[in-house]
């Protein structure tokens, strides 16, 4: 019993990632004609937690974003991938904001 506390805590402790900047950079790899299953495997990240849009482990998404940049000769990553992304894809985030008539009642969380 001991030994599968320690497991779920093991898992409960470590910070996870929505995943779309994992699934963005994925396409965008594909997008430039290069597999990314490599770099997911080795930052530890199944293709099938991208593909279900599962959470992912914080620590994994940042090593694989870094291996995605240098594989696409590419060191503003984050502003590409923020050019290419759908913000419907943010979820309810997006909607949110794009329902709110400035930032301030977009974040204003009292309703």
């Amino acid at each position: 019993m001991e030994q599968v506390q320690t497991v779920i805590e093991s898992l409960t402790s470590c910070p996870t990632a929505s995943g779309l900047a994992t699934r963005l950079a994925a396409r965008h790899l594909e997008r430039k004609g290069i597999n990314p299953e490599p770099f997911l495997a080795k930052a530890g990240i199944s293709p099938r937690s991208v593909v279900e849009r599962g959470r992912i482990n914080a620590k994994s998404q940042t090593l694989f974003l870094d291996l995605v940049s240098r594989a696409a000769g590419d060191e503003f990553l984050g502003l590409t991938l923020a050019g290419e992304c759908d913000l419907r894809e943010t979820g309810m985030l997006y909607y949110v904001a794009a329902s709110s008539p400035d930032l301030g009642d977009a974040l204003d969380m009292r309703g």
